[in-house]
């Protein structure tokens, strides 16, 4: 049989190694719980959780009869809160930390202090990682701050009704043009005297806090000092994390609501003052920060994003695993000039060639696919495809593949871009 023919270095660099997965978080496999333990989510279940939901149901009906009080009698939103109704917001900060000690944080350390707005209008918090982190950020701040959330938060019971009585800005992920809107109402709360602080989490969703994802540029278009307050939540056992890949919210409460205590840290980070080239380029200006931010909770960072979600869904209804999606999607489509209905058109592909549904692709399902027998020719083509050598074909290897193949023009370039991708780090 004749040798495999050796590949150009370029076309055999290796594969970038994906490593964590910052969207999943297997309560099966990262939680596990002893016999001990389980003993002690039984007992505090029946003497301990009864107590708790009374409690928390008081505390947030609480906090919704005051934020429908300041709607009282309020026709324009746009303006931001004076008078009485500024002042009953002052509850807030404290109903948030009543809520948190009805799940069981007694004490919340803090490091650091809130920078007045007149230093940072703009606070950045990460990482997003949990439903807590509402009430986190609540009570970070010594008066309410207008958020910015997603559109679907306004339809929650009870938080749907706060977030609309402080003003919050809601964004549409799915619609360009609501993103724009939130832009620009972003700097002109920003920027107009009488606001409070504007408050993002710039993650733009939940990970699982073993990676910093990538900044959205939204809160650094306005060119104005930012203060960064990072969250840690020490617990032995990680009930708080609630991802996409993870278990129900429902029982991640639940065992929340178990724990006799848990515990939280708040630190404030020194006001980030932009530089000139910065305030020219908000997504220079968020990378920046988030270094800043990563290097605080000694994590590294990963340039994923809510797209790698929604390639992560599209994997699910094709059958195969949730990891099989993430391809970190923002420096594919910046290097290869691939936007997400390519993406989805790919994956589609990838799931008709991957016979077994595991997430990758071998010769064999790869000489099926083309209804060809395994000669040494396909697997010179295949090797093209099979970027770090293992035999074994992912999607993200696919989908760079795909790009060198299908842009015949401008070869160099597109080369040395997926040179480029294959040696990231």
């Amino acid at each position: 049989m004749a040798q495999r023919k050796s590949q150009p270095p370029l076309l055999r660099a290796a594969s970038f190694a994906q490593g964590i997965n910052p969207f999943s978080y297997d309560y099966e496999n990262d939680l596990k719980l002893t016999v001990w333990q389980k003993l002690k989510i039984g007992f505090n279940t029946v003497l301990l959780l009864p107590l708790r939901v009374v409690f928390l149901v008081l505390a947030v009906v609480t906090a919704w009869l005051v934020s429908i009080v300041t709607m009282i009698g309020l026709s324009d939103t746009n303006q931001p809160h004076t008078g009485w109704r500024r002042r009953l917001s002052h509850a807030i900060p404290r109903l948030c930390r009543v809520i948190l000690f009805g799940f069981g944080f007694w004490r919340v350390r803090t490091k650091g202090s809130c920078a007045s707005r007149d230093e940072a209008p703009l606070i950045v918090l990460a990482p997003h990682s949990t439903y807590l982190d509402t009430f986190a950020a609540g009570m970070a701040l010594p008066l309410p701050a207008v958020s910015v959330t997603k559109a679907a938060n306004a339809k929650i019971p009870f938080i749907g009704s706060m977030l609309k009585a402080f003003q919050s800005i809601f964004v549409s992920r799915a619609e360009r043009q609501s993103r724009n809107l939130v832009v620009n109402k972003i700097k002109e709360r920003a920027t107009t005297p009488g606001w409070p602080h504007v408050l993002i989490f710039p993650e733009g969703l939940c990970a699982n806090r073993k990676a910093l994802v990538k900044f959205k540029s939204g809160a650094f278009y306005p060119g104005l000092p930012v203060q960064p307050i990072i969250f840690r939540y020490p617990n032995k056992l990680d009930t708080v994390t609630w991802t996409f890949g993870g278990l129900s919210g429902a029982y991640s409460v639940y065992l929340t609501l178990c724990q006799f205590a848990n515990f939280l840290e708040i630190e404030y980070l020194p006001v980030y003052k932009p530089s000139e080239e910065e305030k020219a380029n908000p997504c220079l200006y968020a990378s920046n920060v988030r270094k800043v931010m990563a290097k605080a909770l000694e994590l590294p960072t990963a340039e994923h994003s809510f797209e790698d979600v929604l390639l992560m869904m599209e994997s699910q209804k094709l059958k195969m695993p949730l990891e099989a999606g993430i391809v970190e999607y923002h420096k594919l489509r910046d290097k290869l000039k691939m936007d997400l209905p390519q993406m989805k058109e790919l994956i589609s592909q990838f799931s008709e060639m991957d016979q077994n549904k595991d997430g990758n692709i071998d010769i064999k399902e790869f000489a099926a696919y083309l209804k060809l027998p395994i000669t040494q020719e396909l697997q010179d083509v295949f090797s093209m495809y099979d970027r770090n050598g293992d035999g074994l074909v992912n999607f993200r290897e696919y989908v760079i593949s795909m790009a060198l193949i299908s842009n015949p023009t401008n070869t160099e370039e597109t080369l040395k871009c997926a040179f480029d991708l294959s040696l990231a780090v």
